[in-house]
């Protein structure tokens, strides 16, 4: 049994994946996604933008009002228990304010557009560059955390 392909084959087939997907006219919107212009995964990017997003139907999940929640994954008892008058809740978890900056971070940092520093702040109501400090600067060798002019970001792309 074969394992996996080295580190440096690893990037060399995301390399060829992305100059092919590019050609055919592919727009590479997030770290592993492709689509064409104007079918990008709109449920992923409010997901990745830490927008609030419904969770509806058996096992789905939804981030509203600072809970992020999963419905019970039985269809028998999701109608059963949305019949009684209740919420289907599999799971229920509050999103604190520190947390909630912590994810836009992290899940916006997957998006090729970064996360905008204007949005940050605007969403709440602090710096971002407040908020993480030092961890901002990426002085490792090869780093990918880049600083745009109102943009942070991954990658070789600059908006």
């Amino acid at each position: 049994m074969q394992g996996l392909p080295g580190e440096e084959e690893q990037r060399l087939m995301f390399e060829k994946s992305r100059q092919l997907l590019e050609e055919e006219g592919y727009l590479h919107y997030e770290i592993s996604n492709y689509a064409c212009p104007g079918f990008q995964g709109q449920h992923n990017c409010r997901y990745w933008q830490a927008k609030p997003y419904l969770g509806i139907g058996a096992g789905a999940s939804g981030y509203l009002y600072g809970e992020r929640y999963t419905n019970t994954c039985s269809v028998r008892d999701y109608i059963n228990i949305l019949s009684a008058g209740k919420l289907p809740l599999a799971q229920r978890e509050h999103v604190g304010y520190r947390e909630a900056m912590a994810e836009k971070m992290f899940l916006g940092l997957r998006l090729l557009e970064g996360v905008s520093m204007t949005d940050f702040e605007k969403q709440f109501g602090v710096k971002l560059k407040d908020v993480f400090g030092r961890s901002l600067v990426d002085d490792s060798p090869g780093g990918t955390l880049c600083r745009g002019s109102r943009v942070y970001y991954c990658g070789d792309k600059k908006y």
